[in-house]
């Protein structure tokens, strides 16, 4: 088994975020509102799609193609800070993950793995937690529209792994035991994203979230995308629902990590002024 360590984030990238971290905490005005939290519980129901490739050849990832998944739970929660200069707190929690099994088509080496054609099944899967913490300063604050800016700092914890089993025939009867190879790259990093949010007031008892982020630095890149609907019940229950969507390219050569998780996301959430 060979394994790796995927230098995903690195020194560059993480001062660079921290000067305009401070850039932000000099020049941007505070709103004057009334603090509160909020807490969001819920279900994820991603798919995932794209690859694990190593020069040209490459184990797919990809939902419709037989990786399997399934809905993860999800943790958010947000405290927006009493005015001054300090910026509002987003923290969160999910664990993602796939994996699936394919029968080569082709005969070559992949991650130190021996692939032969018709013979060998190839499973590639990724599983990981992805925990991160956001700091917003406020560009804009009215009455029914708030645009906030800022960073975000994400720990990826957890693997991608190829496995092949090589499986030799007596004409059409299997015969030996089979050879078992697998390639595993570990993820432990973390990742500085530029962030925005963003919510507006459309109705006394509906409200829409916006939130985003993204780097990429030196082929690398990761990326993720949130919008959901706050539909009021009643004081302080809201059902939350919408769309999520993350991305990561991770090269570390020569392997490239490329994978697309997005979906539904449902739950509720307690907001509490």
């Amino acid at each position: 088994m060979i394994r790796r360590t995927s230098p995903l984030s690195s020194n560059m990238p993480l001062r660079a975020c921290a000067a305009l971290a401070l850039l932000l905490a000099v020049l941007l005005p505070p709103c004057a509102r009334a603090a509160d939290w909020s807490l969001y519980a819920g279900i994820w129901d991603y798919g995932v799609s794209g690859a694990i490739s190593d020069q040209g050849y490459l184990v797919s990832l990809d939902s419709n193609g037989g990786v399997k998944v399934n809905p993860q739970a999800q943790l958010l929660l947000h405290y927006d800070y009493r005015g001054g200069w300090w910026p509002d707190l987003s923290v969160g929690y999910a664990h993602l993950g796939g994996t699936g099994t394919q029968l080569a088509t082709g005969s070559y080496q992949i991650g130190g793995i021996t692939v032969i054609s018709g013979k060998t099944a190839l499973q590639g899967g990724i599983n990981f937690n992805d925990y991160d913490i956001s700091l917003d300063w406020r560009l804009l604050c009215r009455p029914h529209l708030r645009i906030e800016a800022g960073l975000e700092a994400k720990y990826l914890d957890g693997h991608a792994d190829i496995v092949g089993t090589t499986t030799e025939n007596l004409i059409i009867i299997p015969y030996g035991p089979p050879q078992v190879q697998e390639t595993l790259l570990s993820l432990h990093q973390t990742v500085p994203l530029l962030h925005l949010r963003a919510e507006a007031s459309v109705w006394s008892r509906l409200s829409l979230e916006f939130s985003g982020g993204f780097i990429a630095y030196e082929g690398d890149h990761a990326g993720e995308l949130r919008a959901v609907a706050d539909l009021h019940l009643w004081k302080p229950l809201f059902i939350t629902a919408g769309y999520q969507e993350q991305v990561y390219k991770v090269k570390d050569n020569p392997y490239i990590i490329d994978a697309r998780i997005d979906g539904p996301t449902l739950g509720i959430t307690i907001d509490t002024p």
